[in-house]
């Protein structure tokens, strides 16, 4: 006959599993026996079950409830708020974007006429300010209104305020009163530039608008190239095929390029090849219009000799 075994302090019962002893003779280290399960939940009937006597029930950690872990609380009332703002299609613009635009006290921006049409599209009625980094009286006046408690919103003309856009003195200057600043994330012509350039852009180097003396412009794209990452250039139709012709110069004749005409507009465009092919596309064209991003990929170093 085969005899189940189990644990000492007896064999165990039928229907119990193979190898286990009755849950009333479970020992616990150092010999004191365990005493029923504390309850767990509520009881099924909706009564909340009372612990046994000499237990106690276990104690809930002090905090706000139905916060997960993990998460912070809302940023204080009082902010300064960089809002990303569309680059031409107005559907770019998200609801965070536009509920800040409409509680704010007021929307600093570079041309008031630009964004007062945004905010009609939007229906909202928030004043608008015009701002300018290099004015310390306008950076001053929008700090005091932080500090006595309004809220502030700063954009562009288009996409992320301070990237080769006004606002980083206003961020400066913020800090340094201790006022908070929110990023309040959006559209960036040099991440949307990049990711369709199809160029590699794991890593890249945003130029923004480089300085208009030839020598100077050759100068930073040599240097930048040393990193043999991508290059993000902003510039104007004015000196776009000057800026073609530097980065053939300054990075190699089989530079790649990847410029965009019109980036998320009705007429949007791209130009792809060496930087020789595109400048000699673009040159071809009757006439030059609209806001250019250009992405450039230096040619490869040559390998040194052994």
């Amino acid at each position: 006959m085969v005899q189940r075994q189990g644990l000492p302090g007896g064999p165990a019962r039928r229907g119990d599993p193979a190898g286990l002893p009755h849950r009333r003779r479970r020992q616990r280290l150092g010999g004191d026996a365990l005493g029923p399960p504390l309850p767990q939940g509520p009881d099924p009937r909706g009564r909340h079950r009372r612990a046994p006597e000499g237990r106690r029930r276990p104690v809930r950690p002090q905090g706000r409830r139905g916060l997960p872990q993990g998460r912070s609380e809302s940023p204080p009332a009082v902010s300064l708020y960089l809002v990303a703002t569309p680059l031409g299609n107005l559907e770019d613009l998200s609801a965070r974007a536009r509920r800040i635009l409409g509680e704010a006290k007021a929307v600093y921006c570079e041309d008031t006429r630009r964004t007062r049409g945004l905010m009609s599209h939007l229906g909202l009625s928030t004043p608008l300010v015009r701002y300018e980094d290099h004015d310390a009286r306008a950076v001053e006046k929008l700090v005091d209104r932080l500090v006595r408690g309004e809220d502030i919103a700063l954009v562009s003309d288009a996409g992320t305020p301070v990237l080769s856009d006004p606002g980083l003195k206003a961020v400066q200057a913020a800090r340094a009163a201790r006022v908070p600043v929110v990023s309040v994330p959006g559209p960036c012509a040099a991440a949307a530039a990049a990711a369709a350039s199809g160029l590699p852009c794991d890593s890249f180097v945003f130029l923004g608008f480089l300085p208009r003396g030839e020598g100077k412009r050759r100068k930073i794209l040599a240097e930048a190239a040393t990193l043999e990452k991508t290059l993000i250039v902003y510039e104007s139709p004015y000196r776009i095929l000057d800026l073609l012709g530097d980065a053939e110069a300054a990075l190699g004749p089989t530079a790649q390029a990847a410029l965009c005409r019109e980036l998320t507009k009705l007429h949007e465009e791209w130009l792809t090849g060496t930087a020789a092919e595109v400048r000699a596309a673009l040159a071809a064209k009757p006439e030059i219009l609209g806001e250019f991003v250009a992405c450039f990929h230096p040619s490869p170093r040559p390998e040194a000799a052994p």
